[in-house]
């Protein structure tokens, strides 16, 4: 069908399938009847193709070929003999789906969202074996950061595992069994994949009392000889959260920047910092502009640190910039192999004057006197952030105009490197500080 879902009578799915195949958004209400099989395959450009209106029940199988399914808060639950089919980031569901029963499922998760103003839609299946016990589970793709420190500190067993990934994560929930689960990646350079062999599952626990990264285990799961999966072997007593980790440095998962930002000045020129935390293997960076998204030119190229375990600071200047404009960073290792961050973007008009600050003194023991100049009149939070990206302080404050002072006591923060972020509604200027 091409129209919308409305049932306020009664339906008898039988052994049929329905098939959502509209052009244009369609909703879904199911009237508290269940379906069997299910085609989604809703060509709507963007990512509001599908949304329910009620909870849906599938008990079939259901294939995502086209579409993205938001649940609205509304709950999308497959029974003990469904499936599903889930191969591309055109089609999956945008939220928490639930499994009942007593049946091995993969779980078409995904999550739609928004980073530094680009839209993205990314698919992330997550697999389960059939339960010992019926069990209602659930599951959740996130397309980010775990909460957790995914570095060697956070790491249970360093001779298990290196790292877990910063770029994805699952959350997953039962009131019963804990089965075995099998993640998926449609896309190995986006998750910084190079070594399929060297992947085993990672769950953030506490199963230990140590609150860390654990290695679960890994046997790849392959399609047509091209592996695309790793499955867990070491039992779990409990889920949440869930992501890839590696037993070597090969597999970057990428290691996350601690920042990647683009400022255009008052004369059209564009300045791009980034931040990282640690450094494997590094040669160089490249980085990339568009005016698009789609068409990239090399703008410039920077030796990497190679081997580093403390934050390194990158700059470029960009000149003569009209408009909205994007950047990204291919970071390339000695042996070759390499991967883009994600994309920025910043807009350049004809300022009168370039919103600054000021930090004194840099380094400093317990107290810094922050001078903002030149922002408009309005709310802006001030962070404090570690170099794993984490915020520990975050306050709001109300700009003057021309300059607004402020008298910072961080003297509860353990010596080390931070991140000063000022927040506009315009955007956000970053500062390096140090405590002794």
């Amino acid at each position: 069908m091409k129209g919308n879902w409305e049932n306020n009578a009664s339906f008898d799915s039988g052994k049929g399938q329905v098939q959502f195949s509209g052009n244009s958004k369609q909703s879904i209400f199911s009237g508290g009847d269940y379906f069997a099989d299910v085609l989604f395959d809703n060509i709507t450009l963007g990512s509001n193709d599908i949304e329910l209106l009620d909870n849906m029940q599938i008990e079939g199988e259901a294939i995502f070929n086209n579409g993205i399914v938001n649940l609205n808060s509304f709950n999308l639950n497959f029974g003990d003999t469904a499936s599903s089919v889930v191969s591309t980031d055109e089609s999956f569901v945008n939220g928490i789906v639930t499994k009942t029963g007593q049946s091995a499922f993969v779980f078409p998760v995904g999550e739609v969202g928004e980073e530094d103003g680009v839209p993205y839609a990314v698919c992330g299946p997550v697999g389960i074996d059939a339960p010992s016990t019926p069990s209602n589970i659930s599951a959740e793709y996130f397309f980010a950061k775990p909460p957790f420190n995914n570095w060697k500190e956070g790491m249970c067993d360093l001779e298990e595992m290196h790292n877990a990934s910063g770029v994805e994560y699952w959350m997953l929930n039962s009131d019963g069994d804990h089965p075995d689960v099998t993640l998926y990646w449609l896309d190995g350079d986006r998750s910084g994949i190079i070594d399929a062999s060297k992947l085993v599952v990672a769950h953030y626990d506490d199963d230990v009392n140590q609150d860390c990264w654990n290695n679960k285990g890994g046997s790849i799961v392959f399609a047509d000889e091209v592996p695309v999966a790793v499955k867990s072997e070491i039992p779990f007593l409990s889920y949440s959260p869930i992501t890839f980790g590696t037993i070597t440095h090969i597999n970057p998962l990428p290691v996350e920047l601690i920042e990647f930002v683009a400022e255009c000045d008052s004369d059209n020129s564009v300045k791009i910092e980034w931040i990282t935390a640690t450094e494997i293997n590094n040669d160089y960076f490249v980085l990339e502009r568009s005016f698009n998204t789609k068409d990239w030119i090399k703008i410039d190229k920077l030796a990497g640190a190679g081997n580093s375990n403390t934050s390194q600071v990158y700059n470029i200047e960009d000149n003569n910039i009209n408009g909205t404009v994007y950047y990204r960073l291919l970071q390339v290792d000695y042996d070759g192999q390499n991967s883009y961050s994600k994309t920025i973007q910043t807009n350049c008009y004809n300022w009168n004057v370039e919103p600054r600050i000021s930090v004194y003194p840099n380094p400093f023991n317990n107290l810094i006197k922050l001078n903002l100049y030149d922002f408009e009149e309005e709310c802006a939070n001030i962070e404090i952030v570690d170099l794993f990206g984490q915020v520990l302080i975050n306050s709001e404050v109300n700009l003057q105009g021309n300059e607004t002072s402020l008298d910072l006591f961080l003297g509860d923060l353990p010596p080390a490197v931070y991140i000063l972020r000022v927040k506009t509604s315009s955007g956000f200027i970053i500062k390096r500080i140090e405590k002794l």
